[in-house]
């Protein structure tokens, strides 16, 4: 399940606790959860912490990121992850007419730079292993058929070119779609998928 961006009035806390913790078993299932997991504490944690905070609203989006914390924190890593990545919205399903009906998931990889101050090709490339780790389990289903689109290759590549040219951005914009395709390949063989998903670059497609 993923979780739109809207505001929350975070005054009443039962209302925050009961919306982070359907979100919570939206997006992982039991299946992600250990049985000791206390999803409950951990949407309380979150509210508390918004109270505290003094926060007039908050977005849903931030209380999923806070809701990832406060899993890891209590070593649910897998669940916090898949938290993390789904609901802040790095990735969400989308459909697109070049793709003849595959499912696609779009990863933004302009929310992995946000800020700009750590954009390096190496640590781009961790983070692009964990969450393609994380999210590899969407495509179980089909064995592998699908797509994962990139958006915002263009303006991220930009930024690990620095100052270089226009064909030292054409480069890292390919490196970026190619560690992709390479890494989808070895995830499909080892879940021993038939196929594995297509990479798809969304900066020329218009949208």
């Amino acid at each position: 399940m993923i979780w739109n961006a809207r505001e929350l009035e975070p005054g009443s806390s039962a209302r925050v606790i009961a919306y982070v913790a359907d979100a919570i078993h939206g997006i992982c299932g039991r299946e992600l959860l250990a049985e000791s997991a206390d999803v409950e504490e951990v949407a309380g944690a979150v509210s508390r912490f918004v109270a505290e905070s003094g926060r007039a609203a908050v977005d849903a989006r931030y209380l999923m990121v806070l809701a990832a914390r406060a899993l890891a924190a209590v070593g649910e890593k897998t669940a916090a992850r898949r938290v993390y990545v789904f609901g802040s919205g790095l990735v969400r399903p989308s459909e697109w007419e070049v793709t003849g009906g595959q499912a696609v998931w779009v990863l933004d990889l302009k929310q992995m730079t946000t800020d700009g101050s750590w954009a390096h090709e190496m640590l781009l490339l961790v983070s692009l292993h964990v969450v393609l780790d994380g999210i590899a389990d969407v495509w179980d289903e089909t064995r592998g058929r699908g797509v994962l689109g990139l958006r915002h290759v263009c303006s991220v590549a930009a930024a690990l070119a620095g100052r270089g040219g226009r064909g030292k951005r054409e480069a890292a914009a390919s490196e970026i779609r190619d560690w992709c395709v390479a890494k989808l390949s070895d995830v499909s063989r080892r879940r021993g998928w038939g196929e594995a998903p297509s990479v798809l670059d969304l900066d020329g497609s218009g949208r």
